[in-house]
């Protein structure tokens, strides 16, 4: 009986790992195709699907805070902040879940000073209280994640956003995105239907158009609108914004 059952329970095992993983693609594919059409606030119909998923492993619930991470990302960027703020009040809700099991992980370490800032964005009286949770859950992400693709895209944007006075360092957070873009790059299936590969590819830009590093800001941005053409944010916001940039800096 022992040696019907065993090959039987393998199968099954594989079943649910496989089901498990289709459902982790469907949800790439779904966010990355509303990230590109420029529909990233539907992103919370996604989270709602997810959240009632009765498996909740730890891997559904990391997946979960990215979205959370990037939904909230991008109401505080559009000025949606009373949106913003119901939703990061759930992601943190999610974030002391998963936190108690995976108190060391270096993504969980990472979206905790995010989300610190981000609480620090919608209300900045709270700053002096918030700041130093902040950097101390930060640098603890990227001790333990060097390695790590989004453990360094959380380091980086704490270095990039943070200002210069209190440790911001738009050098180290390039080197940070550089580096999340080549793990990435080196990770089989890391670049297809991942919103984190071509928003950091953005950063980058960003970055370099902060510092002034227009060639490379202008080389980064061509590259992103030759991988991704249906992004149209690149070509009709960010580029054009980056062209007058250097026209100006010739005049």
């Amino acid at each position: 009986m022992k040696s019907i059952l065993k090959p039987v329970l393998i199968v099954f095992g594989w079943i649910v790992v496989f089901q498990a993983n289709a459902l982790d693609n469907r949800y790439s594919i779904e966010t990355f195709d509303l990230y590109i059409q420029g529909k990233m606030p539907q992103w919370i119909d996604i989270i709602g699907q997810m959240e009632a998923d009765p498996s909740q492993t730890a891997q559904l619930q990391m997946q979960t805070l990215q979205y959370y991470y990037g939904l909230v990302g991008h109401l505080i960027d559009k000025k949606q902040n009373d949106q913003a703020s119901q939703v990061l009040k759930k992601a943190n809700s999610l974030l002391a879940v998963v936190e108690k099991k995976l108190p060391d992980d270096p993504v969980v370490c990472g979206l905790k000073s995010n989300f610190i800032g981000f609480s620090i964005a919608l209300s900045p009286v709270k700053a002096t209280i918030l700041f130093r949770g902040m950097l101390k859950s930060a640098h603890k992400a990227i001790e333990k994640g060097k390695d790590n693709a989004f453990a360094n895209i959380l380091y980086a944007n704490i270095l990039f956003y943070m200002p210069n006075m209190f440790g911001g360092d738009n050098n180290k957070a390039l080197d940070c995105y550089k580096q999340a873009l080549s793990i990435m790059e080196q990770t089989p299936g890391e670049t297809v239907n991942n919103w984190l590969y071509i928003q950091t590819m953005v950063s980058v830009a960003l970055v370099n158009e902060k510092m002034n590093n227009y060639p490379a800001a202008k080389q980064q941005l061509l590259q992103l609108m030759e991988i991704e053409p249906r992004y149209t944010y690149v070509k009709d916001v960010l580029y054009p914004r980056l062209l007058k940039e250097m026209e100006k800096g010739t005049n």
